[in-house]
């Protein structure tokens, strides 16, 4: 049996690379999966899967630019969600699957995916809504349309699906509330694939931000420029390692210039899998600076769940999902104060002055175990099965 991710992005996006490409990986054991996106030209290729089939059905409505994303508005936002839904449809319809996942209840995907249900021999495909950001906040809206349209795409795709997967307990709730139907919604965090144990890092005053560069969708990365400043006012020889972009990188990147820190930090480029086991070899303590908007409170945190699962200590603030990933026993040592850079140095400071030790490791490794993506995509199979 054929299963279809609808996506509207492409596979190099963020959801794509960090929850629905690692989940289809497994799911390709029972199903034949194919992934339905937009393409992002200003993007290099990753490599996936050779059992995961790719197809695109236009580009994704926005641009972009050294200075951040310009994104589409009015007519042309209007054509291009409209000619991707269209062919969203049609390559579903020529795929004819038993299984359809909407990742992300965007317009292009959600209205492919109906219209694509109209056509009588759909009928019998099942329906499935994978959520994970809360796309009112985390998306850059220009209108109250832009807005009503998003908000009918959500409620169509609500309308769709059997089973609802929430990737944080903020989302479960929000869309407990908002589709009335309580059962229909599983709780199903962003999981990571097992790691092999890690080498004690090169030095303990490495640091790493794994992740988007754009402090629109709650990540204060903003605040890396003054964290790391205070660390080196202690620990001289800090340095920082960044894996990621966004619209903000060209603002951050003279922000650490500015406070003469320019030579303290590595840039790696577009996060990408394969770069980890380098990065992650040379880090000590991995940075999650957030803030506490709904936007935040509503994504999983990827980079939070990879550092416990490498045994590697993080420094975050105890908002949405992050309670659940970090053991109870360190959430002390690793929760910082979301409002200002000096309570995550401190943290950090206090990290490098006394190391997590071989007990403290062994307890996240072990505790990560229950969201690695063998047992999550277990229980995902479990669902869809079961309809």
């Amino acid at each position: 049996m054929r299963l279809v991710i609808v996506a509207a992005q492409d596979v190099t996006g963020s959801t794509a690379v960090g929850r629905i490409l690692p989940l289809a990986d497994y799911l390709t054991d029972p199903y034949e999966v194919h992934y339905i996106g937009l393409r992002d030209h200003t993007r290099p290729p990753i490599k996936t899967s050779d059992k995961i089939h790719i197809h695109y059905a236009g580009v994704v409505p926005f641009r972009r630019l050294p200075t951040g994303k310009t994104r589409l508005s009015g007519w042309k936002l209007l054509f291009n969600n409209a000619a991707s839904s269209l062919r969203t449809a049609y390559i579903i319809c020529r795929l004819n699957p038993g299984v359809i996942i909407i990742s992300k209840p965007l317009p292009a995907n959600t209205l492919g995916t109906y219209l694509a249900r109209l056509w009588p021999s759909m009928r019998h495909c099942r329906v499935y809504l994978d959520a994970d950001d809360f796309e009112l906040t985390s998306n850059k809206l220009s209108s109250f349309l832009e807005r009503a349209v998003l908000h009918a795409s959500q409620r169509l795709a609500i309308k769709m699906s059997r089973v609802i997967f929430a990737a944080t307990p903020f989302l479960a709730d929000h869309y407990r509330q908002f589709s009335g139907h309580a059962d229909k919604v599983v709780f199903l965090p962003t999981g990571v694939n097992p790691l092999p144990p890690l080498a004690p890092p090169t030095q303990h005053q490495t640091l790493a931000y794994l992740g988007s560069l754009s402090v629109s969708t709650g990540h204060r990365i903003d605040k890396l420029p003054e964290i790391l400043k205070l660390v080196c006012e202690k620990f001289p020889d800090t340095n920082l390692i960044i894996a990621g972009d966004g619209e903000d990188t060209s603002a951050l990147k003279k922000s650490f210039s500015s406070k003469n820190l320019g030579n303290r930090v590595t840039w790696l480029g577009r996060f990408n899998p394969s770069l980890l086991s380098d990065a992650l070899n040379r880090t000590s303590i991995i940075i999650d600076p957030i803030d506490n908007s709904i936007t935040q409170r509503a994504k999983s945190s990827y980079r939070v769940a990879l550092a416990i699962a490498c045994g590697r200590a993080v420094v975050t603030a105890n908002v949405g999902i992050r309670a659940y990933l970090i053991p109870p026993s360190l959430h002390s040592r690793f929760f910082a104060s979301s409002a200002s850079p000096a309570p995550y140095a401190t943290k950090i400071i206090e990290l490098i002055n006394r190391p997590l030790s071989a007990a403290e490791i062994d307890t996240m490794r072990n505790y990560a175990k229950m969201y690695t993506w063998s047992k999550l995509a277990s229980r995902y199979l479990k669902y869809i099965k079961s309809e």
